[in-house]
């Protein structure tokens, strides 16, 4: 496997944190886009590449991307000046446009897609060069990882259509292949093969990954194995004993005995012989089969026969005589038998074949067994073994015992390595992706532990290794990893040093999506009710941000605040940690206000009002609702915050102003905070009067529902009014009450 796939599927098990939906609307969008001076391509091109990084919090990605993108088009025009040029390469990379191709090949919405090509066509006008084979590679890996079936193989089919016109590569027809593989989708493979034959000619590792298809879904398996091996003999490959081992292995498992030594005899024939000579190749076959199907008595009386005629065993003769069992016994026999010792491939074959009968303690003991006698753990002996015990975790003892097992193997891997003359810093690339694959499987294990405690230092040696080994790891991959090991931290300080240790590497720096990822994870951890984030640390990274030359979007704020409103939640009645986090709140509230580089959307604005109210510091939140009302960046979401707070902190006065000035513009959401406020403040008869008399009819742009009945309920209830808003509810709300009824809630 090529350095380029063994990250590749690193990366398809990470994810990175992905933020939460802080309501950033369309709307929202086209008020901040129309606030910007005309011709301040830079400010336009910022609210492009904010977009891109805010895709994942709003529900419409595409059509915010088109608006921010179309206003940005439309202030350049046609004819770019080099000026807005160089403005806009400051501030938009092809990462950027990366980004936002993988949202708009996902849409389902046919005008995206001629978008798309829109954006493709312009972009390379402002960005410089057209898009290159390493971020269609870029692409399709989104695409594969986001599970976007149709979308995924619309790019890999039209790809060389582009603008740039790049034909897909080997690798990446390995991404499309291997995702059909595991999702299923084995209707796509052959067309892929056939679409990619004129531009890359495929190899044995495409035509295991076509086996592997065929295995995984119903089909006529026997025939479709047949078209795999004719196939591979018109492209003239070499002969692969693993791709022997993989049909011999696939038919057995669905039963077809005879058909798996038929197919075996068939790839002996056809494909192109290489060291082995066609004549023991047949002999080889012969034996499997006898093995196979009349069993290994019979199989050891063809071989003495043959023997006596010439023939000599090889270890391929071990391998395939191995093909069809997982037993230690029958390893030893046939060592004895054929003069042959085993090498690590053949232990490998019986790992597998005990894998695939469901039984990783099977896989385990024969691991142990191949130890015990001095065979190195190669990759393709040790990486089964690892993947399995990594993947079962019934309980927390035995899952913690099936990692320190695998973290021995690894270490016994690292051995071998030294064993054998390889010196761990100049690894070759086939190496290289095999410790990736490994420590990925690892760190994916370690992280799932409950037992943070004792894993957290392991996962820091094991990135800490391979920095000293200098494994490259390029910006994704490490972001990812920063992820998976600051969520195993068990505390806030080793989460900051894990950030420390990614922010120093020389090999791959964070960027600007990294640093992002390492705000929102930092901002999202939660270890225990009394731990309270170290705010210092995470003002620390936000300035290292900076430092680096990246800018930040106002959502960067909005976590953390919401952080910080969490928090006040678990702990409302502690006077001492609110004053701490009003400190934090009010240095916010500074740094929103004073910053040149970050104009806070209304969503920050809204949240910095609402994590005043939760921690009852309603001078810091009349501040910011008057700075909104007076720029007139009030939105609905501004409205229900307020009224809360209102109801909340005794203040009648405030309220009956928002609901005067804003009661035209209230959504149903509003009229329930209204609602709750009158209750709140023992305004029971004006709720009352408001819901039964008002709704629908004096003020007929809204109808009283359930929830409204609900609410008067439920604090007509700590009111002692109970029996009397009941009687006005029946009285002028027969069906609703009806209906509140029938429900329970009353």
């Amino acid at each position: 496997m090529s350095l380029g796939r063994g990250l590749q599927l690193l990366k398809s098990h990470l994810r990175l944190t992905q933020g939460i939906n802080h309501g950033f609307t369309a709307h929202t969008l086209s008020r901040a886009l129309s606030s910007v001076p005309a011709g301040t391509v830079t400010h336009l091109a910022e609210q492009f590449r904010n977009c891109i990084w805010d895709r994942n919090t709003t529900d419409r990605p595409s059509a915010q991307l088109k608006e921010a993108y179309t206003a940005l088009q439309d202030a350049v025009t046609d004819s770019p000046s080099q000026d807005d040029i160089d403005a806009i390469q400051q501030v938009i990379t092809w990462d950027n446009i990366v980004d936002t191709l993988q949202v708009l090949a996902t849409s389902k919405v046919h005008e995206d897609h001629i978008f798309l090509q829109n954006v493709l066509e312009y972009m390379h006008q402002l960005i410089g060069n057209h898009i290159t084979s390493e971020q269609h590679t870029a692409i399709l890996q989104g695409l594969a990882e986001a599970r976007q079936t149709q979308a995924l193989w619309r790019w890999f089919r039209v790809m060389a259509t582009r603008p740039g016109e790049v034909s897909p590569t080997l690798d990446q027809l390995h991404i499309f292949l291997e995702y059909c593989v595991y999702e299923k989708k084995w209707k796509y493979m052959w067309k892929a093969v056939s679409l990619s034959q004129l531009h890359c000619k495929p190899t044995n590792e495409t035509f295991k990954l076509l086996l592997w298809g065929i295995f995984r879904e119903p089909m006529d398996h026997h025939r479709e194995v047949h078209k795999v091996i004719k196939s591979i003999c018109h492209s003239r490959l070499p002969f692969d004993s693993s791709i022997l081992a993989l049909i011999v292995r696939g038919l057995n498992r669905l039963g077809l005995v005879s058909q798996a030594a038929e197919a075996a005899k068939n790839y002996r024939a056809y494909v192109r012989p290489g060291h082995t000579s066609t004549a023991r190749r047949e002999h080889d076959s012969e034996l499997a089969r006898a093995s196979a199907i009349r069993g290994r008595d019979v199989a050891t009386k063809m071989y003495h026969s043959l023997r006596l005629r010439g023939f000599e065993a090889s270890q391929d003769t071990l391998m395939a005589l191995l093909e069809s069992v997982w037993d230690i016994d029958s390893l030893v026999h046939w060592e004895k038998e054929l003069g042959v010792k085993a090498e690590p491939c053949a232990w490998a074959i019986l790992i597998r074949n005990a894998l695939d009968t469901g039984s990783p303690e099977a896989a385990m003991e024969i691991y142990r067994q191949a130890r015990a006698i001095g065979i190195n753990p190669e990759y393709d002996v040790a990486y089964p073994v690892v993947r399995a015990l990594c993947s079962t975790a019934p309980t927390r003892h035995s899952y913690d015992s099936s990692i320190d097992q695998a973290l021995q193997i690894y270490e016994d891997y690292l051995a071998t390595l030294q064993k054998r003359g390889t010196s761990r810093r100049s690894n070759t690339p086939t190496i290289t992706a095999q410790r990736v694959i490994l420590c990925s499987t690892l760190l994916r294990a370690l992280s799932s532990s409950s037992n943070k405690a004792k894993y957290f230092p392991i996962a820091v040696d094991l990135l800490t290794g391979l920095r000293k080994d200098r494994v490259p790891l390029d910006s994704a991959i490490h972001t990812s990893i920063l992820i998976l090991l600051m969520r195993t931290s068990s505390s806030f300080a080793e989460a900051f040093h894990v950030y420390e240790l990614f922010r120093e590497h020389q090999q791959a720096s964070l960027g600007a999506r990294g640093f992002s990822a390492a705000l929102n994870t930092f901002a999202s951890l939660k270890f225990d009710n009394m731990t309270i984030p170290p705010w210092k640390d995470y003002f620390q990274i936000i300035k290292d941000m900076q430092r680096a030359g990246y800018r930040y979007t106002p959502r960067i704020y909005t976590n953390l605040l919401h952080q910080i409103s969490r928090i006040a939640r678990r702990h409302s009645a502690d006077i001492a940690i609110k004053r701490q986090l009003s400190r934090v709140v009010v240095q916010i509230h500074k740094s929103l206000s004073l910053d040149p580089t970050i104009t806070p959307d209304t969503a920050c604005w809204n949240q910095l009002m609402d994590t005043y109210q939760r921690i009852q510091h309603y001078e810091g939140m009349h501040k910011v609702w008057e700075m909104l009302y007076v720029s007139g960046r009030v939105d609905n979401a501004s409205l229900s915050i307020i009224l809360d707070a209102c109801s909340f902190s005794n203040d009648m006065r405030t309220a009956r102003q928002v609901y005067k000035t804003f009661r035209g513009r209230f959504n149903t959401n509003n009229w329930y905070s209204w609602i709750e406020c009158l209750c709140r403040l023992g305004r029971f008869d004006e709720g009352a009067r408001l819901v039964c008399l008002e709704m629908g009819k004096s003020i007929p742009e809204v109808q009283p529902d359930e929830e409204c009945v609900r609410i008067l309920l439920k604090f007509a209830q700590s009111g002692k009014v109970l029996g009397q808003m009941r009687a006005r509810i029946q009285q002028y709300l027969p069906e609703l009450w009806q209906k509140v009824s029938e429900s329970g809630d009353m």
